[in-house]
């Protein structure tokens, strides 16, 4: 179904992913295929509109914005209504009328407490000693408990959700101790299987993984390599998954699961699912298992509505806009106050002038420091003494990450500049 849907005059539309509030309300040029891309983000095929108008579909929207108009295209039926005369009627009337609703809700710990997470601490290289170690360390600095995330590689390997006992020789042990620091233990973990792995083995011929045309097992290349994939829309897969994770709760007194990936972009369009039409559908299944568990994160859905997970926003790639190339600048004493003021005696504090029409403009007659102002994104978290950035600005695939440099972030200064001011 397609069609073109007229603005009125002081009509403007929000919604379909989180990342997209960036650029609501949408304006001529924007365009979304949710086919294609979630933004990373929770995703939902539904936009509002200031004059309490909106669109709806069960399958992705392909929109695409001009003027005073866009074109809206889903291969369900799309649904348009108009059911007040703002945006607060138009989310109301969504929210009861079309969401789905369930008895449950979201383990209340997720608001009243913090949420900490090993992935910042220690990325990939998280132990039972280190886990323990940053537990008692955010109560040392004075912190409270709350939540802890155990994030990637706790685990024998993708799909194997069993710990890796060389790194946690005594998990119980270790979720007994957080619990009695006062934390509540999630893990990590993601509906890839390892090619190589035993439960690949096991789990392939009865047909959990998503399919290719010829019903052979998809591989997709995701930002740990290459994997098979659950394919949630099969029950039987589905439940095991499921009770894999319970196993969890179960054996060691796990409280619940941090459930990662299910982004549309590992996918492809011709894939074969057991009961589903199209690859988005996958965020909205994976939500449907986090639903499972009152403590639960994730970082995707599509068409969730106010299901009872915790959403996070997804990892955020800076937008150093100003920064696209080297850039003069100098470093001048100024009233922190007043900047303009330039009264003799006047308090002063050293700060960075930028030059942003590429030439210098410190040429006068007092004494400044210049520099060239260098652009790079800067990367502290993974545990380096210096820096690391990204090539080209893009991180992309965690596994190409073996490429980044690292770096002393410092301003290049030219030297001191001195002018007679003619």
């Amino acid at each position: 179904m397609k069609f073109t849907f007229n603005l009125e005059k002081d009509e403007y539309v929000f919604g379909l992913t989180a990342n997209d509030g960036l650029y609501a309300p949408f304006k001529e040029g924007f365009k979304r295929d949710l086919n294609v891309w979630h933004g990373g983000n929770q995703a939902a095929s539904l936009l509002l509109t200031t004059k309490g108008r909106f669109i709806y579909s069960k399958l992705p929207l392909n929109v695409e914005f001009k003027s005073s108009s866009f074109d809206v295209e889903s291969e369900e039926n799309i649904e348009l209504k108009k059911v007040g005369n703002s945006l607060k009627e138009a989310y109301q009337y969504v929210a009861k009328n079309i969401f789905r609703h369930t008895n449950k809700i979201v383990d209340l710990d997720m608001f009243r407490k913090p949420q900490y997470n090993t992935w910042i601490e220690m990325p990939y290289e998280c132990t039972q000693e280190k886990v323990l170690k940053y537990a008692h360390e955010i109560l040392d600095n004075g912190f409270p408990s709350g939540v802890l995330m155990i994030d990637d590689c706790w685990s024998k390997d993708y799909g194997v959700w069993e710990f890796d006992k060389e790194k946690f020789p005594d998990p119980k042990k270790l979720v007994d101790e957080l619990h009695n620091l006062g934390f509540k233990v999630m893990l990590w973990n993601c509906p890839f299987v390892s090619l190589d792995s035993k439960e690949f083995r096991k789990l392939e011929p009865l047909g959990y993984f998503v399919k290719n045309q010829d019903d052979s097992t998809f591989i997709t290349r995701w930002w740990n390599g290459y994997s098979a994939v659950f394919d949630l829309s099969n029950k039987d897969a589905f439940n095991y998954y499921k009770n894999v994770l319970v196993s969890l709760m179960e054996q060691y007194g796990i409280d619940g699961f941090k459930i990662d990936a299910g982004d549309p972009e590992y996918y492809r369009k011709d894939n074969k699912f057991a009961n589903s039409n199209c690859l988005s559908e996958q965020a909205y299944y994976l939500s449907l298992l986090g639903e499972e568990f009152s403590l639960s994160e994730l970082r995707v859905g599509f068409n969730n509505g106010i299901s009872p997970v915790a959403n996070r926003l997804r990892d955020k790639n800076h937008s150093w806009d100003i920064v696209t190339e080297p850039l003069a600048c100098a470093s001048r004493g100024r009233n922190p106050e007043n900047p303009s003021d330039r009264t003799v005696g006047a308090p002063t504090e050293q700060r960075l002038e930028i030059n942003e029409s590429g030439c210098s403009n410190t040429l006068t007659s007092v004494q400044k420091d210049n520099y060239v102002l260098e652009p790079f994104i800067a990367d502290d978290t993974q545990g380096f003494d210096g820096a690391r950035y990204y090539n080209n600005y893009s991180p992309t695939l965690r596994s190409e990450r073996s490429g980044l440099k690292v770096v002393e972030p410092k301003v290049i200064q030219l030297g001191n500049i001195v002018s007679t001011g003619n």
